[in-house]
């Protein structure tokens, strides 16, 4: 009877310990992105936080064809482009600025009609000067067409 005991207690134990790590690894696969849905036939690109380092921003591809873009995507750190302009201005300096992204061909990421990603742009020295101001960023894809992201906080 004792066994059956410690059985049941490592069962209590370790089962919501497995439920949790499943969810967690779940979240890390699954490429999801939050925010509202964009009408059809429109494609988006809208910031949607940041951390430490980077800013976040959801691509949304609402339109009947696929996007393509340049950057890397991976497991760990999701999909970053490589053809980006951060542009700034107001807050601490009184300069508009921009910042090109280096542009290189890191392969294409085919953004599928109804498909949403999640794009990480590393901050940089123009977002430092313009806090309390406002940016936003143009993402060039691999046609050679822009799109720009909403304006938000640096």
């Amino acid at each position: 009877m004792k066994n059956h005991f410690k059985l049941e207690a490592w069962v209590m134990v370790l089962l919501p310990v497995l439920i949790i790590a499943v969810a967690m690894a779940a979240a890390l696969i699954v490429p999801h992105a939050s925010g509202p849905v964009t009408p059809p036939g429109q494609i988006t690109f809208s910031y949607n936080g940041r951390s430490d380092s980077k800013y976040f921003f959801v691509l949304d591809n609402r339109s009947a064809q696929a996007i393509y873009l340049r950057g890397t995507r991976g497991f760990w750190i999701g999909v970053i482009p490589s053809d980006t302009v951060m542009s700034c201005t107001g807050g601490i300096s009184a300069e508009t600025e921009a910042d090109n992204s280096p542009s290189r061909d890191l392969g294409g990421i085919k953004v599928s009609p109804e498909e949403r990603l999640r794009l990480t742009v590393a901050k940089n020295a123009v977002t430092a000067r313009h806090e309390g101001g406002e940016c936003y960023v143009q993402l060039l894809l691999k046609n050679n067409g822009m799109i720009s992201s909403n304006k938000f906080a640096p």
